[in-house]
């Protein structure tokens, strides 16, 4: 029952902390020169699975392997899938593979009791949704917006970043020409109207939530 934990923490450990230098291991050498060799090999046309040359680690690449031993473990077999998806989402080992991703992220989601793995698997698939992401989907703000409330229903950790990212699909769906096009008729008629007044304070409003958004992405990625 132990060895699932066990594989789980060392893939943690591996993927946080860069343990083993890989250029300074006769190992590292020879998996590098491997890895960039067969990139060709591992590239898929069909879903944009992007090698990412040189950047092959053997600390992440031992990481990998320690989730896919923790995947066989019932009692770790939901975390370890949602942090494969999380590795073929952001190419941490060297891979990125979005249909990949996606497809755990379903079957994460379908599959675990778990509410704080479950919201987190409802988010991603909303944002791959709302940005499709690697273009294995189109983009479909309605789906994403269909996963958002999902995981808002989740007693989980992705609240905030959910209802965030709720807002702004609600803000890519408005017609932005016809919105600014309406405001500078407004404003050339009457520079200080109520309309203007409220226009102003909702292009703000956007602007500081799609700022928000950015930043929670990049905070993301880095934690990821």
């Amino acid at each position: 029952m132990g060895q699932g934990y066990a594989a789980l923490n060392a893939a943690l450990l591996l993927e946080k902390f860069d343990i083993f230098d890989t250029s300074k291991t006769l190992l590292g050498d020879l998996a590098t020169e491997e890895f960039n060799k067969d990139n060709d090999e591992w590239r898929n046309p069909k879903n944009d699975y992007e090698p990412v040359e040189n950047r092959f680690n053997l600390s992440k690449q031992l990481a990998f392997r320690y989730l896919q031993l923790a995947l066989y473990q019932k009692d770790t077999e939901d975390e370890a899938s949602l942090k494969l998806a999380e590795f073929m989402y952001y190419g941490t080992s060297g891979l990125q593979d979005f249909e990949q991703a996606l497809s755990i992220y379903k079957v994460v989601e379908e599959q675990t009791r778990d509410p704080e793995i479950r919201g987190h698997a409802l988010f991603k698939l909303g944002m791959m949704h709302q940005f499709g992401d690697g273009g294995v989907l189109d983009v479909d703000h309605d789906m994403a917006q269909l996963y958002y409330d999902k995981a808002l229903k989740e007693q989980s950790s992705v609240h905030a970043p959910a209802y965030l990212m709720t807002l702004y699909s609600k803000w890519q769906r408005l017609n932005v020409l016809d919105t600014m096009s309406g405001f500078v008729v407004e404003v050339i008629e009457e520079p200080w109207s109520r309309g203007t007044m409220l226009l102003l304070a909702q292009l703000l409003y956007v602007l500081i939530l799609w700022s928000t958004v950015k930043v929670l992405r990049k905070e993301s990625m880095k934690e990821d």
